[in-house]
């Protein structure tokens, strides 16, 4: 009875189902063979290609920076050596010398008070010197402010800002010369 099922022709219906069997077992073979893994290849192509291109991004961001960079260190380095600035190493050396500098420079005043504040971040420490001081005369004034942004340590200028200068009369009337002058001091200083 077995090779009687076997040697029969198959049905219309047989047949068609057959086909359709094949069709899909086809179809089926095309997706899981050939679709998904290209899909998932490309996917992976895609994901690759976006990752090159963001590090091309940053890399041309940083070359920007570098060529910016060496723009300014070109024209820092033109400067006359006098007028150079260096941010000198933070020790408690240069602490001290900077202290005594200050010092020496408000000592030619009428008087005079100092706070000193660091702060930190990164590499970079920013020794704050919040001053006050009188003088007799604007003249005087001026040179004591052009000094104090002058200091030089090690025979470089030292880089330094200077903010929220305020220039008053001492006695709260114009027509006296005595000054009062008030302000920050800021010294740049690398770790």
């Amino acid at each position: 009875m077995t090779n009687n099922v076997m040697n029969r022709r198959f049905t219309l219906r047989e047949s068609i189902l057959m086909g359709v069997l094949v069709a899909v077992l086809l179809v089926g073979l095309f997706f899981m063979l050939v679709y998904y893994p290209v899909k998932n290849q490309r996917a992976d192509i895609q994901a690759q290609l976006e990752d090159i291109e963001f590090k091309q991004e940053v890399a041309d961001i940083r070359y920007n920076m570098y060529k910016q960079w060496q723009a300014e260190l070109e024209t820092i380095y033109s400067l006359p050596e006098d007028e150079r600035t260096v941010m000198p190493k933070h020790t408690a050396a240069h602490e001290q010398e900077i202290l005594a500098i200050v010092g020496a420079i408000l000592e030619g005043t009428n008087e005079y008070t100092t706070n000193w504040s660091i702060t930190h971040s990164d590499s970079i420490y920013r020794r704050t010197l919040s001053f006050s001081f009188s003088v007799a005369s604007f003249d005087t004034a001026y040179s004591v402010l052009e000094e104090l942004t002058s200091i030089r340590s090690q025979n470089q200028k030292v880089r330094s800002q200077i903010s929220n200068i305020n220039v008053s009369p001492s006695s709260g009337s114009v027509e006296d010369d005595s000054l009062r002058v008030n302000g920050t001091l800021t010294f740049f200083e690398v770790e």
